[in-house]
Parts: C-alpha cells; sequence; structure tokens
C-alpha cells in the first residue's frame, strides 16, 4: 500500500515488487500498469510471467506520459506481464458474474459456525456452475433462464426424493380372483388369525381412537387388523363398517366384466 501511495510516480511500466506473508501462505504484490495495481494471492508465483499484446493508450488516459514510453512509436506491442495478472484478466468477468447471479438467488444464511458461509458458498458455486453448463443457460441474463433452471432442479429434487408408497405383503390386496365361486354371505366370516383389512389399507383408513384412550403423540395410527373377512376370497375385512360392502362392490365389478351370472 506504501508503494501505491506514494511511489506511483516513481515507477516505470512493469515494474513488479512483491513479498510473502509471515505465515508463508499469501503473496502480496505491486505491479505498475497505467496505475500501480495491488495483487493478493495463495497459488501464483511472482517470477512467473507471459508475453501478451498490448494497445498503446491515448494521450488522455491516465498516467500516460509513463506508459507511452515503453510503445514507443508503436501502436500495437508484446510486452512480458505478470501470470497472475493475465489470469485475473482472463476470468475476471467470471467471477464479477458469479457474484450477480448469486445476489439475485442466494442460498447464503447468517450463521455463527465459522464453516458454514463457506459451505454456502460453495454451494451456490456449484449451482451456478451446473446452470452455466446446462440448457437453460443461454449467454443473456433477460431471459429468466437461471431461474427455470433452480426451479426445474428444485422440482427434480423433490420428485426424487419423494418416498414410494410401502405396501404390505402380508396384506392381500382387494382385488377378486375367485369371481367363479359361488355366492358370497350377507356378511363377513371368521377366518382365524388377525390380519391387516384390505379394504382399509386400500382406501387409507386408520384405526380410530377409543372413547377415552390415553393420547400420546408418539402411537402411530396404524390400519385397522381384523380376523374375520371373506372366506370365499380369503381377504380380510373388518366385521363393522363399509369394508363388506365395498368388497361386493369389487365382486359384482370383476364379474360383470368377466361376463358371469353368479350372484
Amino acid at each position: 500500500m506504501n508503494i501505491k501511495l506514494y511511489h506511483t510516480d516513481d515507477l516505470q511500466w512493469g515494474e513488479l515488487y512483491w513479498d510473502v506473508s509471515k505465515n508463508k501462505t499469501v503473496l502480496q504484490a505491486a505491479w505498475k500498469d497505467a496505475q500501480v495495481v495491488l495483487f493478493a494471492s495463495t497459488v501464483a508465483r511472482p517470477g512467473e510471467s507471459i508475453m501478451r499484446e498490448r494497445k498503446r493508450p491515448a494521450k488522455t488516459s491516465t498516467n500516460s506520459a509513463c506508459t507511452r514510453l515503453v510503445f514507443g512509436d508503436l501502436a500495437v506491442k508484446v510486452l512480458p506481464i505478470p501470470l497472475f495478472i493475465d489470469l485475473y484478466n482472463h476470468f475476471m468477468n467470471g467471477v464479477d458474474r458469479f457474484d450477480q447471479t448469486t445476489s439475485y438467488y442466494s442460498t447464503q444464511r447468517a450463521k455463527r459456525k465459522t464453516w458454514k458461509p463457506l459451505w454456502f458458498f460453495l454451494f451456490n458455486l456449484v449451482l451456478y456452475n451446473c446452470y452455466r453448463l446446462s440448457s437453460f443457460f443461454g449467454g443473456h441474463t433477460k431471459t429468466g433462464g437461471h431461474r427455470k433452471f433452480l426451479e426445474s432442479l428444485i422440482k427434480g429434487l423433490f420428485d426424487s426424493s419423494a418416498k414410494p408408497i410401502r405396501k404390505d405383503d402380508r396384506t392381500p390386496s382387494m382385488r377378486v380372483n375367485n369371481i367363479q365361486i359361488g355366492p358370497h354371505g350377507p356378511k363377513p366370516t371368521q377366518l382365524g388369525k388377525k390380519r391387516t383389512c384390505s379394504a382399509c389399507a386400500a382406501a387409507g383408513r386408520k384405526r380410530r381412537r377409543v372413547a377415552l384412550e390415553e393420547v400420546s403423540p408418539n402411537a402411530p395410527r396404524r390400519t385397522p387388523q381384523t380376523n374375520f373377512g371373506c372366506e370365499l376370497c380369503k381377504i380380510p375385512l373388518c366385521q363393522t363398517g363399509e369394508c363388506w360392502e365395498e368388497h361386493l362392490k369389487q365382486v359384482i365389478l370383476a364379474r360383470s366384466i368377466a361376463g358371469t351370472t353368479v350372484a
């Protein structure tokens, strides 16, 4: 900073001054272009340079008297510049665009833990890179592609994370198989072992609370179980309620499709 504040006019174009931080991890550099450029990097090396074609600045530009001496009578000249300056010139737009798009749709949250802001930054970076690589990116910011990409991503994540309905193999379905067997009785008969009611499982009905039953948030409301059902179809059904009527409707529908006349 002292070089920039007090020695700018004393430097010639292309002069480079650098030093390393006390812990030997950060390079601090001052390079004279039209102005003194201050730079800090954790990966750059001060001795690396690259030849680039530079245009002679206009006479009215800042510090043109000092800068134009390097070019002489040439309008364009190939000059050596530090490699880290060249990398910054080529990739600075990517950083600026990332900051711009992140300001529109950011996941950053105020946190007290030191590692979480870094995690949110990396997460935003991954989202932005995925957007740039996707078909939603058209190079224009006014087409709404970034927002459409995020909406599509959110919808896809919700669809992929939806928990499939778990089917209990021990609960027979409501499908009627023995449609050629004789008539059904007026009510369900006792089958023996308690099993989950097929009609309640198909309709999503849960067991109702008994009067004066202890209320516990940890006690799940399960599908009713019964030891009654249809003896012909081998389907467990509740002894009371609409389960038996629903089963008879399934039998009538199955027989009408099959073209049988068994009552």
